[in-house]
């Protein structure tokens, strides 16, 4: 379905995110003409005394393409160079523990930090273990399991385990599509 070179990026990712020390191991590559760099997601923070991701492998790959002409100003990320490729695409995996493709479509932080640098393209594992292709405009925001997790804890219940925040999840996408 995708090209050698996609297929190939997809298979050094899945290589990549054996580096991943977190439960939930996420991979992200971003692609110009000349490289490919990739990140992790890594670095866990406390919040209300529970371990959350801090850096999603999306933001640690734009971090090391980006260097320091990334900035985070006002709530809001700014890019202090021109960049010079326009066709930017980004790829994103996460792994089970069987090595196996699981959801990673992007959060709405981490689609806005893409925007910021002219990605056009979004590669992602879905939750059946395939590929999905997207232009970053059509793509809509995603609510990670992390994301629900942290609303839980901080608006609905500090004792809010991981179970809770995939039900909180399933019940909002019902009732969104309803």
């Amino acid at each position: 379905m995708f090209s050698n070179k996609i297929n190939n990026i997809i298979n050094n990712l899945q290589n990549v995110t054996q580096q991943c020390s977190m439960t939930q191991r996420h991979a992200a590559a971003i692609l110009n003409k000349k490289s490919i760099t990739y990140g992790i997601n890594h670095e866990r923070c406390r919040l209300k005394g529970r371990v959350c991701c801090a850096v999603h492998a999306e933001q640690d790959a734009i971090n090391r393409f980006m260097g320091k002409n990334l900035k985070f100003y006002n709530g809001k990320w700014f890019c202090s160079k021109k960049i010079k490729s326009k066709k930017l695409s980004m790829f994103i995996i996460r792994v089970n523990s069987l090595g196996e493709l699981i959801e990673s479509a992007p959060c709405k932080t981490c689609i806005d930090l893409m925007k910021t640098i002219n990605i056009t393209k979004i590669y992602y594992s879905n939750s059946s273990g395939k590929i999905t292709c997207s232009n970053i405009n059509n793509i809509s925001s995603f609510i990670s399991v992390g994301d629900a997790f942290l609303f839980c804890i901080t608006n609905i219940n500090y004792n809010s385990t991981f179970a809770d925040a995939i039900n909180f999840k399933k019940q909002f996408l019902l009732h969104k599509s309803s």
